[in-house]
């Protein structure tokens, strides 16, 4: 064969492999991380056709993929037995979607041949229906993975008992920067800022969920592959078990604030305070698990997880006034979207009205707490 005729044949089995959008990268090794493993097996297979074999043999191609890889490859295993060349392969367990690409089965059990011929025949005669629908019902499908999740949530310790402690740290140190704070004039910045503060950072701690997010998200990646549930089953089953985690951190963390700050007194106050920083907590880690779904890795979920929350923060005041935001985009809409500018608007409403503060200039009439009192 010519040097062109040998470039065309690798540039046709390239293309028949689908690696086109990987043919440039290395393959990697134990350091490196390179192409995926099904990449890898589509490699292999295709160093076989490059010497145009009439007969393919593959022991077990699927082994150590995991769903999508081991549907690739028995897809292009398929292309490649229609163009004409004869694929022979064996596979172990294989799914009911993997199966029905399958053209002819010759089936063993206990080294003898119980089956040969066409494949969805044998599905016929053996009286077997494959079906990837979940017998269960939504309440059981709901019930099982809300109790494996907070099995889960309760054994990793990064999960949630890590953060509680950072959580507690933080609001201990914010307890003491903003230790007893009075009704003095230049208190009132004060308790603005130290709202602003557990808002902003400590909501920011949500992120150091998302490694086991991640992680979970491949298992449920690969069961809802399967038909076994939906994803909105697992996202009301995850903020389920994260309940009672979010309640706990929300609740002590917030009396430690209120009560070393020495906040707007009174049980309603607290109260609202409490709560609104639970439903904080409780929209960031539903945006951090539908990252987790949206990413592939920890690294870009990560920046993706903290440029959201950062961006929604930039619409609220924690840095400006919304009055003093640009009109266009930050002030309509994305103060009305961010949950971070409803959640500030709503905690200084609750700490600064109904407290009379002291006057700049002594002798004047005391000052009653409104939100004008911060612009």
């Amino acid at each position: 064969m010519s040097k062109e005729e040998i470039e065309n044949l690798v540039e046709k089995t390239i293309e028949e492999m689908g690696l086109e959008h990987c043919a440039d990268n290395k393959i990697g090794n134990w350091y490196f991380r390179g192409i995926s493993g099904g990449e890898k097996k589509r490699l292999s297979i295709g160093l076989e056709i490059l010497t145009q074999p009439q007969i393919m043999l593959l022991d077990e191609p699927t082994t150590g993929l995991d769903s999508a890889s081991a549907f690739f490859v028995v897809c292009t295993l398929g292309n490649i037995a229609h163009n004409g060349r004869i694929v022979v392969c064996s596979i172990h367990q294989p799914s009911g979607y993997l199966f029905d690409l399958f053209d002819d089965l010759y089936l063993l059990s206990g080294g003898e041949a119980v089956y040969f011929g066409d494949a969805k025949l044998a599905v016929k005669e053996e009286v077997i229906v494959l079906s990837n629908k979940s017998k269960s019902s939504w309440w059981k499908q709901m019930y099982t993975l809300t109790d494996r999740s907070f099995v889960n949530m309760r054994r990793d310790v990064g999960y949630y008992w890590l953060r509680m402690v950072f959580y507690l740290g933080v609001a201990v140190c914010t307890g003491i920067i903003y230790y007893n704070i009075n009704t003095s004039y230049l208190d009132i910045i004060a308790r603005a800022k130290c709202q602003a503060f557990v808002y902003g950072f400590m909501i920011c701690l949500s992120n150091g969920g998302l490694p086991s997010f991640i992680e979970e998200i491949k298992v449920y990646n690969g069961e809802m592959l399967k038909n076994h549930y939906g994803a909105s089953v697992v996202m009301i089953s995850n903020f389920i078990s994260s309940f009672p985690f979010l309640l706990v951190t929300a609740i002590s963390t917030g009396t430690i604030i209120y009560e070393m700050v020495k906040l707007h007194p009174g049980f309603s106050h607290y109260s609202y305070f409490v709560l609104n920083l639970f439903c904080c907590l409780s929209v960031i880690e539903t945006l951090m698990m539908l990252v987790a779904f949206m990413v592939p890795n920890v690294l870009m979920g990560i920046g993706l997880g903290t440029g959201l929350i950062v961006f929604m923060m930039m619409a609220s005041e924690i840095f400006r006034p919304i009055c003093d935001l640009p009109k266009f985009f930050w002030r309509y809409p994305m103060s009305y979207i961010s949950f971070a500018s409803w959640a500030l608007q709503g905690v200084f409403k609750n700490d600064m009205i109904g407290i009379e503060f002291d006057p700049l200039v002594a002798g004047e009439p005391k000052l009653k707490g409104t939100m004008d009192l911060l612009y």
